[in-house]
């Protein structure tokens, strides 16, 4: 189906990054606090922890122990407080170095392919309710949205435990669309089926129904017999009865500013918020990346741009030429129920781009005011904590300030060809 734009990617909201910093100074502050609150109960200056090492060993008066309990569960937790402001930076801009529009597809691994069918497996549910686990229903439908002019098309079959194909038989099915409130409602309308060798096969067109002006969810209920007990299911559909805009010729590829654009030209008859996802892969067809496009376009003939980052390129290293496949949008309807009216999907690949050189694509980490400010704040939080560990442990200073396991795994990677 779709996809949102939001689904799966890393992003910090407002108020999460607000509470962290809070958070993390409010620790900070604390730690410092107590620090300075244990120093001056010790009645005599205690020497840095380097020269008592490296002094005789006098004996140790049993008042100075807990004193010296104390400062090493503080120093251990100024320690803690570098690391996570460590983490806490190191995280961010690993996870924010490509913009959100141009993502590893591995990080939304339901978006691969939007277009397979929805398989499932169940124990049989009996009409008059209950199940028959000695029979499973197979079934499947290969599409949850659709646009004008497109269908769905809905697969049951009956097995047995072992896997035995079982004679099925449809008794009724029906196609309806589901109101709610003071919606009008409209007429049920009978779809499409077939029955070869036991299998039934479901086609719902609505366009081509009563349904052809219905916007909503459209439920197909089948009533069939297995083995003589009578069983039932459904399945359910999205439908948009307008197409608010339409695509018009080929996508196209460039390169500009270090990064690999993408341009498909999209006349709009309905303006408004678009939402647009495709797929890339190699030349091996191994899935690359996710392209998002969430912008508001206006009426008439609109170029959509949808760049691949350079520096997802450049640190995956695609085979070229690389694949542009399974395109989908909608327009989004704000405030209303459904909130969207579907663009006609471009299925499978839709382009081949040209041979680039690596090197031709920028290596930079992706940039925004947003993210600028965000690393402004997590560097300071990590230079507080390290300034109040240093300013308690001067020696720490000659040995190195803490680090996050982040910061020592990105450190390693980049020393890897």
């Amino acid at each position: 189906m779709p996809a949102d734009g939001h689904s799966g990617r890393f992003r910090l909201t407002t108020l999460q990054i607000i509470a962290l910093l809070a958070t993390g100074a409010a620790l900070i502050a604390g730690v410092v606090l107590q620090w300075r609150t244990e120093s001056a109960e010790i009645s005599q200056p205690v020497a840095p922890v380097s020269q008592r090492a490296n002094a005789a060993a006098p004996l140790v008066s049993e008042s100075a122990l807990p004193q010296d309990a104390a400062l090493g569960r503080t120093k251990a937790m100024l320690e803690q407080q570098v690391v996570m402001a460590d983490q806490t930076l190191c995280q961010y801009q690993y996870q924010t170095r490509y913009p959100n529009s141009s993502r590893p597809v591995s990080e939304h691994p339901d978006q691969v392919y939007p277009n397979q069918p929805v398989l499932e497996r169940h124990a049989m549910r009996k009409a008059g309710g209950g199940t028959d686990s000695t029979i499973q229903m197979q079934s499947s439908q290969n599409r949850v949205y659709l646009a004008q002019n497109e269908s769905a098309e809905f697969v049951l079959a009956a097995v047995s435990q072992s896997g035995q194909k079982l004679p099925l038989e449809a008794e009724k099915v029906i196609s309806k669309g589901l109101v709610f409130g003071n919606t009008r409602p409209v007429a049920d309308v009978v779809p499409e089926m077939q029955n070869t060798d036991g299998m039934l096969r479901i086609r719902l067109a609505p366009q081509q129904t009563g349904l052809a002006t219905f916007h909503g969810t459209i439920r197909t209920e089948l009533n069939y017999r297995v083995n003589g007990q009578a069983g039932r299911i459904f399945w359910d559909v999205i439908y948009s009865p307008q197409l608010p805009a339409q695509w018009a010729g080929t996508p196209a590829d460039s390169l500009h500013e270090g990064a690999l654009q993408f341009a498909l030209k999209l006349n709009v008859s309905m303006p408004g918020r678009y939402v647009i996802t495709a797929r890339v892969d190699d030349a091996r067809g191994t899935p690359l990346a996710l392209l998002s496009f969430n912008d508001v376009l206006g009426q008439g003939l609109n170029t959509v741009s949808m760049p691949l980052a350079g520096n997802l390129i450049r640190d995956l290293s695609p085979v070229f030429p690389l694949r542009l496949r399974d395109i989908e949008g909608y327009l989004l309807k704000e405030d209303a129920d459904p909130d969207r009216l579907l663009l006609p999907r471009l299925d499978g690949e839709r382009l081949q781009t040209r041979t680039y050189a690596l090197k031709a694509f920028s290596d930079q980490e992706w940039q925004s005011e947003e993210r600028t400010r965000y690393l402004t704040e997590f560097r300071k939080d990590l230079m507080l904590a390290q300034g109040a560990l240093q300013k308690a442990w001067p020696e720490v200073a000659a040995k190195g300030m803490p680090r996050s396991d982040c910061s020592r795994q990105r450190e390693v990677s980049a020393q890897v060809p």
